[in-house]
């Protein structure tokens, strides 16, 4: 009986081990959700199970059924691998065997035998390897997915065949690539490096079991980005308390609970948090356009007499009939490196910030209490009359760069869905999922996104050190656009009130139910159930601040902007601090409301001076103050 009940035993473990999922095995699609593809080395395979569990029923995650390996291999089967069918997301990655040490000689060289790094030669050089992932780039890009590049994983010292260097080498030329072509960049090099002992196998590229989960988790994090609208909205009503269902809470909901998560969990806790912010507030935006095109229309190397070199670049999305955009750079000529840039929005057009006659005049509907509007439309009267907003020859003596978009070409400032660039970058929403698509603010911010990715690729601009400043509702924009594009590094708020830094449970000044009645294309629907209900928020503004730690955020107020709510912002960015603090950094958890003009300058900072509501000299001052000093400059 006992070798009978053991015979059975043995046999029911086999049968569950026949029966357990592959990474390699394919998989049948659910009807009805995007597929997205996962192409990588051995590396991907440990966390395609992971990935495929943690978006089940949100997307179809398919992998070749192999290990994809070099550039090499990629050149030869990617056609295999795409197939006909279409794609909605291609995460992507090649790097770890093309930096392989092989027999020297070998060929085919990607099978060639890893030997010790000083007893062969490595398989792919680095210049052949740009050259073959341009190559296997181009033809991704003609299946129009949304495409993520994931940067190669660490190599632990003492890897057999592999020299812990060249992961950063391969990784830069493979970056440039992505930057120039703009293509967002999954850096699980970095993620993985932060947590290496934790996660990787010692003297080994490969991860632990449960290290591959956390790099899931991360993979994952990154694919929900650039999943359709719907699917993100989908994934959000899942996880998140439905409006019906939302209690009462006076007190600010609690950003983290500090005891019982580790640091290195952040990005995962802040990826929670935007997924609210998204749901609740500003609303779900599209992938980074896979046609996006930068049309140079002007460079004069002798603007503001000679101090800096002025660029016009018109921005075009790629679907047919999509509102272009004008991006307006000042670049300064005395530097003989990159430089750190401010990028914002204005109000009535470039044309606006400058008196210079050759600064292209917007096309777009403008509000008819600019200077210079007739019918809603720009005239040569209007040219330069916001000028003293944008002191271009100050910020360039002091060594920024500056850039600036005028927010109609991008969305106009009134409420009608039918125009701007929404209608033409989002799908067909399904039933109960209109209330969390993109409004206004998420719509101007997701412009700015696109603006810096000009900015990445261009080699005057120093892409580690770009800061996305805005006043009023830019300011809110702002938030919004560093909250989630994690490539603004340093944010800048001035007097951006409701909506924007201010708590909105105070009711102090400008309120919920007032900024959705006057302008109802700002925010999204679901943010208009808690017109005169904002103890029900799950979220407050202090949640959009902290989404931008551990970057550097300045939140600026005016002793006479009361309808701004100096205070409920200096509390926000309180309570943000305390994010701050628990991810190491110096801010604002302990601090008084600063006296007039008195700048805070740590990783949260803030100043409010005398005066109404505006933006000058003054104030672009106490900006690049602090960016001097939190960027070292």
């Amino acid at each position: 009986m006992r070798t009978i009940l053991l015979f059975l035993s043995m046999t029911s473990i086999a049968l569950s081990q026949n029966t357990r999922p592959k990474p390699l095995d394919p998989i049948e699609d659910t009807p009805g959700l995007p597929r997205a593809l996962l192409i990588g080395d051995s590396i991907s395979i440990g966390y395609t199970l992971a990935v495929r569990e943690k978006l089940a029923g949100v997307a179809n995650v398919h992998r070749p059924p192999t290990n994809c390996g070099p550039t090499l291999r990629g050149l030869d089967h990617l056609e295999e691998w795409l197939r006909e069918k279409p794609w909605d997301v291609i995460h992507f990655n090649w790097g770890l065997h093309d930096l392989k040490y092989i027999e020297s000689g070998s060929e085919p060289r990607h099978n060639g035998k890893k030997v010790p790094v000083e007893e062969g030669e490595i398989m792919v050089p680095v210049e052949d390897y740009a050259r073959n992932l341009r190559e296997l780039v181009e033809r991704l890009e003609k299946t129009e997915a949304a495409l993520i590049w994931c940067a190669t994983t660490p190599i632990p010292v003492g890897a057999a065949g592999r020299l812990p260097a060249d992961a950063g080498r391969y990784n830069a030329r493979a970056s440039s690539l992505m930057r120039a072509k703009g293509i967002p960049i999954n850096d699980l090099y970095g993620f993985a490096l932060e947590r290496q002992e934790a996660i990787q196998r010692s003297k080994d590229v490969h991860f632990t079991p449960e290290g591959s989960v956390v790099l899931a988790g991360e993979v994952v994090r990154q694919i929900v980005r650039q999943l359709p609208v719907t699917a993100q909205i989908k994934r959000a009503q899942g996880a998140l308390v439905p409006l019906a269902e939302l209690s009462e809470e006076k007190a600010l909901p609690t950003l983290i609970d500090s005891e019982g998560v580790e640091t290195s969990e952040w990005p995962h806790v802040r990826a929670q948090l935007l997924e609210k912010l998204a749901f609740y507030e500003y609303g779900f935006a599209p992938a980074v356009p896979t046609r996006l095109r930068f049309q140079e229309l002007r460079e004069d190397r002798r603007a503001l007499g000679g101090k800096a070199t002025k660029r016009e670049v018109r921005v075009h999305f790629g679907p047919e009939g999509t509102p272009t955009f004008d991006l307006l750079l000042y670049t300064p000529n005395a530097v003989t490196k990159s430089v750190p840039v401010f990028l914002g929005l204005n109000f009535h057009g470039n044309h606006t910030t400058t008196s210079d006659p050759e600064v292209t005049m917007t096309s777009s509907w403008v509000p008819g209490r600019g200077d210079g509007v007739e019918d809603n439309r720009a005239t040569p009267a209007s040219r330069g009359t916001e000028a003293d907003r944008w002191p271009f020859e100050a910020i360039i003596d002091r060594g920024y760069a500056v850039g600036t978009v005028y927010h109609g070409d991008i969305d106009p400032d009134y409420h009608d869905p039918s125009i701007g660039i929404q209608p033409h970058l989002t799908d067909s929403l399904e039933e109960g999922q209109a209330d969390h698509a993109w409004a206004g603010l998420r719509a101007w911010a997701y412009g700015l996104s696109r603006a810096a990715d000009y900015l990445v690729q261009l080699s005057v601009i120093d892409a580690e050190r770009i800061a996305v400043m805005g006043h009023s509702r830019n300011g809110k924009t702002a938030l919004v656009a560093g909250a989630f594009d994690e490539r603004f590094s340093l944010v800048v708020s001035n007097q951006s009130g409701c909506g924007g830094a201010a708590i909105s449970r105070r009711r102090h000044g400008e309120t919920v139910k007032v900024i959705n009645t006057n302008f109802p294309h700002w925010f999204n629907g679901a943010f208009k159930q808690f017109n005169d209900r904002e103890d029900f928020l799950p979220i407050d503004q202090h949640t959009l601040l902290a989404a931008v730690a551990p970057r550097p955020l300045l939140i600026c107020s005016a002793t006479g902007d009361d309808w701004a709510d100096p205070e409920g912002e200096f509390l926000a960015a309180k309570e943000a601090s305390k994010v701050y603090d628990w991810l190491g950094s110096t801010a604002l958890q302990d601090a008084d409301m600063p006296s007039e003009n008195a700048l805070l300058n740590q990783t949260v900072g803030y100043h409010i001076r005398p005066g109404k509501h505006g933006i000058g000299i003054a104030d672009w001052t106490v900006f690049m103050d602090f960016a001097d000093k939190q960027w070292g400059k």
